[in-house]
């Protein structure tokens, strides 16, 4: 087997070798991307780039001939863009990573797939094209000249691949023409009313929040405090406590404790202190948490939903979800403010932005509520 012939096979294990990997321990390398802050997503997002251009430079420019680059080669080239996509995590927390890993199907990413086999086709292409061009003229110097019909020698090779090269000018034309046209709105019809209404103040100042919910489909720690940024067509650009959100929030409640339902302990673990109490009540002041009977908080945030079943469905097959969040100051029963907001987590689609131009803040909703 010759050097070429010994790196292509070394290139289909890899790239073979990264499929199963990324199947078989999908879960895990979603963690790992999370747990590293999404440095891996910059592996994930190079890896349909660097394979194909590895192998277009060994088979178009190194490579014996332009048949062999077409039938070692090529092949390589579209295992890699079928195996390379990447999706958001199915953690609905927008970090790139391996399709193969995100839980999705290849129906989901046939488009990014199909314009990653144009493209790298096209770079194939060009490179197999300079190779032969190479070639000939090394031949051409080595031996005496022959009159020849063709006006250029690397058009048969060009040939194979012209109707690809097409195909990927034509991808880039689309892609440029989505970039630069108004996208379609996946929520039309959906978004009207949302956003914040500022209504009683309330009776006294605030120094207590009770969250609670109406499914327990939205206990958890993120849901009652979450926080979504989006740009300009509405498209979800991250969750809750990165680092832009901190930056731009920069508002904190003074608040003497806060409580919740008891499925809050999902993310703050089981209290030593009257553990099965239908609440918990969490002191600010660094003290530990503990069960509380009822809540006894000044103001409670409230949060429901419109189609509840939907919570019981994996997030890639959720419609899009109205959450509302209610404001009620529990000392005088006035409802202080009302917050709605629309999620469309398998299109990652959002509206209701209340916090500058681009967020959609529960916690910035409450501090505009009862700082009046």
């Amino acid at each position: 087997m010759t050097s070429h012939g010994r790196t292509f096979t070394a290139l289909y294990a890899v790239v073979i070798l990264y499929a199963g990997v990324t199947f078989l321990f999908g879960g895990v390398i979603s963690m790992v991307t999370l747990l590293t802050f999404g440095m891996l997503s910059i592996v994930f997002l190079a890896l349909p780039l660097a394979v194909p251009a590895v192998c277009a430079v060994l088979a178009g420019v190194l490579g014996p001939s332009l048949r062999y680059a077409f039938v070692v080669g090529y092949p390589l080239v579209v295992l890699a863009a079928l195996v390379f996509p990447v999706a958001g995590s199915s953690k609905a927390l927008g970090v790139p990573v391996p399709w193969l890993s995100a839980g999705v199907e290849l129906r989901e990413i046939w488009k990014e797939a199909a314009a990653l086999v144009l493209v790298h086709t096209a770079i194939f292409a060009a490179a197999a094209a300079i190779g032969a061009m190479r070639r000939r003229r090394k031949d051409a110097r080595a031996t005496p000249a022959v009159p020849s019909m063709a006006p250029w020698p690397a058009m048969p090779g060009l040939a194979l691949f012209i109707l690809p090269a097409l195909g990927a000018a034509l991808v880039a034309a689309l892609a440029a023409k989505e970039l630069f046209e108004p996208e379609e709105n996946v929520l039309a019809g959906q978004c009207e009313g949302v956003g914040v209404q500022l209504l009683a103040k309330p009776v006294a100042p605030v120094k207590s929040i009770a969250y609670d919910w109406s499914d327990p489909g939205l206990g958890g720690c993120s849901a009652i405090h979450r926080s979504i940024e989006v740009d300009g067509r509405g498209r979800v650009l991250g969750y809750g406590t990165h680092e832009s959100f901190r930056a731009h929030e920069g508002r904190k409640l003074s608040l003497d404790f806060t409580e919740s339902r008891k499925d809050y302990g999902n993310c703050a673990g089981r209290a030593l202190r009257n553990p099965d109490a239908p609440y918990y009540r969490f002191p600010t002041a660094g003290e530990p948490y503990y069960g509380v009977d009822e809540i006894s908080a000044d103001a409670i945030a409230f949060l429901d939903v419109d189609k509840p079943q939907e919570l019981r469905k994996a997030v890639r097959e959720r419609l899009p979800l109205r959450f509302t969040v209610t404001l009620t100051d529990r000392r005088s029963g006035a409802v202080l403010g009302r917050q709605v907001y629309v999620l469309d987590e398998v299109n990652q689609r959002a509206c209701g932005v209340n916090l500058g131009s681009s967020f959609i803040s529960t916690p910035a909703f409450i501090y505009d509520a009862v700082n009046r």
